[in-house]
C-alpha cells in the first residue's frame, strides 16, 4: 500500500475583519470618491495624504491670475507709507535746510555768489578720513544734455541701467580732484574712463558723496534763496 508523502494542505486561516475607514465628508472627497487613506494607499495622491484632499479656494480668488509675491506687496506698502509721511511733513525753513547740511548763512552767501559770479562752486569731501578726499564742482547744462543724449542713444531697457549711467556721467562731470589727481583739464570722457576702472564699492561711495553735494546745492539755491540775503 503506497503512502502519500506530500504534506497535507494547510487549512485556510480566516482573515481578521478590517475596520471600515470613515469616508470623507461630501465636497471634500479624494480621487474617484475614495477616502483619504485609500487614495494614499493606491498612490493616486503622489504619496501624500494632503494631496488627496483638494484645497479650497478663497472667496474671490481668481485661479487664472497669478498672485503678487508678498515681498512686492510689502515694498508697495512701504513706498506708499513713505510718500504719505513726506506729504504730511512740514516744509523746512531756509535756515533749517542750511543747518541740515551743517553750513552757515555766511557759507551759503559765498556759494550763491560763486554761482552768479563764477558760474560754479567747488566743495571738498572726505572719503577716507582726511587721507582720501574728493573735490566736486557744480555741473553745467551741457553736462545734463550730454547724459540725456547718451540715454537716448543707448536706449537702456532697465531703470537700474539708466540710474548707473546717469550716476557715472554726473560723477565724471563733477569730479575735479580725487586721491591727489587733478581732473580739471581732463575731458569728461577721460574722467568717465577713469571712473569705469575704479572698484565698484569706491564708485558707490563717490556717488553717495556727490548726491550729498547736489542736495546741498539745491537747498542753498532754493527758490527764495536770494531773498534770504
Amino acid at each position: 500500500m503506497e503512502t502519500d508523502t506530500h504534506d497535507a494542505a494547510p487549512e485556510p486561516v480566516e482573515a481578521a475583519p478590517q475596520r471600515p475607514v470613515p469616508p470623507i465628508p461630501p465636497g471634500d472627497g479624494g480621487p474617484d470618491g475614495l477616502t483619504v487613506f485609500q487614495a494614499f494607499a493606491r498612490g493616486d495622491a503622489g504619496g501624500s495624504v494632503m494631496n488627496a484632499v483638494p484645497k479650497k479656494k478663497k472667496a474671490g480668488e481668481d485661479e487664472d491670475k497669478p498672485k503678487e509675491p508678498d515681498h512686492v506687496e510689502d515694498r508697495e506698502a512701504q513706498l506708499a507709507d513713505a510718500i504719505a509721511r513726506l506729504q504730511e511733513a512740514p516744509e523746512l525753513t531756509y535756515d533749517e535746510k542750511l543747518k541740515a547740511h551743517d553750513i552757515s548763512k555766511e557759507e551759503a552767501m559765498t556759494i550763491v555768489a560763486d554761482m552768479f559770479e563764477k558760474g560754479f562752486h567747488e566743495k571738498t569731501y572726505n572719503v577716507v578720513g582726511s587721507h582720501v578726499t574728493v573735490i566736486f564742482r557744480t555741473r553745467l547744462q551741457e553736462d545734463q544734455d550730454r547724459v540725456l543724449a547718451r540715454i537716448e542713444s543707448d536706449a537702456p531697457h532697465y531703470p537700474t541701467t539708466v540710474n548707473n549711467l546717469v550716476a557715472k556721467h554726473n560723477l565724471s562731470a563733477s569730479m575735479m580732484e580725487f586721491m591727489g589727481k587733478d581732473f580739471r583739464k581732463k575731458k569728461v570722457q577721460e574722467r568717465y574712463d577713469y571712473i569705469s576702472l575704479l572698484p565698484d564699492i569706491v564708485t558707490r561711495v563717490l556717488v553717495k558723496k556727490l548726491t550729498r553735494f547736489d542736495d546741498m546745492m539745491l537747498d542753498v539755491m532754493d527758490e527764495g534763496a536770494i531773498s534770504n540775503f
